[in-house]
């Protein structure tokens, strides 16, 4: 998840899944544990719109092939938006977690 924010609260989202995905070999777009890409700010205020055409563009051609959205997240994109432009691939009912495809 990208922080709203700029304060330390705001950031505690991001560090629950830094924290789970150490253990999956993944990548995280938006960086790690404030060391931020160069282009952060970019990408956060594209994600931030999420779902949108140009944030899936911009997803695409950085080789993503999954958005995991945390559903109870201030702020989180509307299920129904996300679903006409990706395909479910999982939903966790309990953790409000939901999984998508991004498909070229």
């Amino acid at each position: 998840p990208f922080a709203e924010k700029s304060g330390v609260a705001y950031f505690e989202p991001n560090t629950r899944w830094m924290l789970a995905n150490r253990n999956m070999n993944g990548t995280m777009l938006n960086g790690y544990s404030g060391f931020f890409t160069t282009d952060h700010a970019a990408l956060r205020q594209q994600m931030l719109a999420f779902p949108t055409a140009d944030s899936l563009a911009l997803l695409r051609a950085r080789g993503v092939a999954y958005v995991v959205v945390f559903e109870t997240l201030p702020k989180a994109p509307n299920a129904g938006r996300i679903t006409a432009l990706l395909p479910l691939v999982y939903r966790d009912q309990t953790g409000s977690v939901a999984i998508y495809a991004i498909k070229d």
